[in-house]
């Protein structure tokens, strides 16, 4: 299955994961291919705080600005739990799809690009000006999208 990506959606995610890239602590959850061909999610994390900050206003009140922030945080916050608790020695070990953390930051990515779409047919230049906008909040600190 392929899943057709912006360039400068690209360009962010690429930026994000590198180890280079500057990626704030609740950034880099992206899609990736592994060497024999599974999907893994990814990670350039460096946890700051609690890695599940209060969720206020509810996701249906707040703005796309504020959902999307809410949603990258929550990706980022799985990651962080799973490094807490994972039995592996690897601090880097990415999250599977298959396990619980990795579900809960899946949908917290899905749900983050939804929200930069934000509607079924958007132009292009629409697209690109939330992406860009995108790029600044998950390259923020995690303190800014808790209440």
């Amino acid at each position: 299955m392929a899943i057709l990506l912006p360039p400068a959606l690209v360009a962010l995610l690429s930026d994000l994961v590198s180890p280079r890239g500057d990626g704030a602590p609740h950034t880099a959850l992206v899609c990736s291919p592994a060497h024999n061909g599974h999907a893994v999610v990814v990670a350039h994390s460096i946890p700051t705080q609690s890695p599940w900050p209060p969720i206020s206003p509810t996701p249906e009140e707040a703005d796309d600005d504020a959902r999307a922030s809410m949603y990258a945080a929550l990706a980022g916050g799985a990651y962080d739990e799973h490094r807490t608790t994972s039995s592996s020695s690897d601090p880097d070990e990415p999250v599977l799809f298959e396990s619980e953390h990795g579900r809960i930051a899946v949908t917290g990515l899905g749900a983050f690009l939804l929200v930069l779409v934000g509607t079924p047919v958007a132009p292009w230049k629409v697209l690109d000006k939330k992406i860009r906008a995108a790029s600044d909040q998950l390259r923020g600190p995690l303190e800014t999208v808790a209440a």
